[in-house]
């Protein structure tokens, strides 16, 4: 999935971030327990000159699951 994500970002001209975050394992569960480090990845094209779309990918690094992660796709408004 990521790597899909990837590529039609890269295609369609879209900025793409990558990043490393962490969580407080113990608040988030039961909603979202994947053991830390978690690596992101989003992709955003601007639509107007306040509005971007974007689509995130969220996932545990050291884990290896037979799911997709966290993944979301919306639009995003600058406020200034």
């Amino acid at each position: 999935m990521i790597k899909l994500l990837f590529i039609i970002a890269l295609l369609s001209g879209c900025s793409v971030s990558v990043g490393i975050g962490v969580h407080p394992r113990n608040s988030d569960a039961p909603e979202f327990n994947s053991p830390n480090p978690i690596g992101i990845v989003e992709g955003t094209a601007p639509m107007t000159d306040r509005i971007d779309g974007f689509c995130l990918h969220v996932s545990s690094i050291p884990q290896h699951e037979d799911g997709y992660g966290l993944n979301l796709c919306g639009v995003k408004y600058r406020l200034k």
